[in-house]
C-alpha cells in the first residue's frame, strides 16, 4: 500500500511480503506453509508440482482489510485471519492477534497462540490445492461444507480446542446440524465429519474425483446419493 513499505523476500518455493515490524515472523510463516503444501498433497494423493505462491503478512487487521481489497478487488471478512486467492495467500501477522484477532487463536497471555497460526496456514494451503486441481469456478458453488469440511480434515483441525470446545456444546445441547445447516460457523465444526464419512466410505480418491472432475454443488447426488441419505448415514456415523 501507498502508506506501508513493504519488503519483498525471495525463498526457495514462495515470495514473502511484509514489513519491518514483522521481518521476525517471516521464517517461521514460510517454514509453515512449505511443509503444509507437501503435507496437504501426500495425503490427498495428488502428484502434481505447486506453483511458486505469494505470501503477505499484513501488520494489522486494517492493514490486510486495505491489502486485499486493493490487491483482489474482492471484500474481505471482518473475522478471517487470512484468505487464498490464486498463488497469493494474505495473513495477518500474528505480531497483530493480541489487538485485532479473536481470543479463540490466543494464548491466555493474549499473544498469537503459534500452533493455531501453523494450522490456519495449513488450513488455507488446503483451499490453495483445492483451486489449483479444481475446474474453474467450481469453488464457488460447492457447499462451504465441503471446502470448509476437507480443511478441517486434512489439517486435523477437528482436533483443536476450538473445534472441539463447539462440538461438545452442540453435543451437550443435543444439536447435531443437518446438511443445509452447515454453514458459517458450523461447517467448520461439523464438515469435517461429513468429509470424513465420506473418505471412509468411498476412498481418498472419491474425494480427489470430487474435486478434479466436478464443478457441482450437489455432492450427494455425485456419490448417487439422496442428501437424506448422504446425512442419515454420516449422522449415524457419528
Amino acid at each position: 500500500m501507498a502508506d506501508k513499505k513493504y519488503n519483498i523476500r525471495q525463498l526457495e518455493t514462495a515470495r514473502v511480503i511484509f514489513t519491518d515490524a514483522d521481518a521476525g515472523v517471516v521464517g517461521e510463516t514460510y517454514a509453515a506453509a512449505v511443509p503444509a503444501v507437501k503435507s496437504v498433497l501426500r495425503f490427498l494423493g495428488v502428484k502434481t508440482e505447486f506453483p511458486l505462491i505469494n505470501i503477505f503478512i499484513a501488520p494489522s487487521r486494517k492493514e490486510y482489510d486495505k491489502l486485499v481489497a486493493h490487491l483482489t478487488r474482492i471484500p474481505t471478512n471482518k473475522g478471517r485471519l487470512g484468505q487464498p486467492q490464486g498463488h497469493d495467500f494474505y495473513l495477518v501477522s500474528p505480531n497483530a492477534y493480541a489487538k485485532d484477532v479473536s481470543p479463540n487463536y490466543c494464548r491466555p497471555d493474549g499473544a498469537c497462540d503459534k500452533g493455531m497460526y501453523k494450522l490456519f496456514i495449513k488450513h488455507e494451503i488446503v483451499h490453495m490445492v483445492e483451486e489449483l486441481i479444481s475446474p474453474r469456478d467450481a469453488m464457488e458453488v460447492r457447499p462451504q461444507w465441503w471446502s470448509d469440511g476437507l480443511a478441517v480434515y486434512v489439517t486435523g483441525q477437528y482436533r483443536d480446542r476450538v473445534t472441539t470446545k463447539y462440538m461438545k456444546a452442540d453435543r451437550a445441547a443435543g444439536k447435531i446440524p443437518g446438511l443445509d445447516e452447515l454453514k458459517g460457523g458450523p461447517a467448520y465444526t461439523w464438515g469435517w465429519s461429513v468429509v470424513r464419512y465420506i473418505d471412509k466410505r468411498f476412498g481418498r480418491k472419491k474425494i480427489l474425483e470430487i474435486m478434479r472432475n466436478t464443478c457441482d454443488a450437489d455432492i450427494p447426488g455425485l456419490l448417487k446419493l439422496s442428501k437424506k441419505t448422504l446425512e442419515r448415514a454420516w449422522q449415524n456415523s457419528l
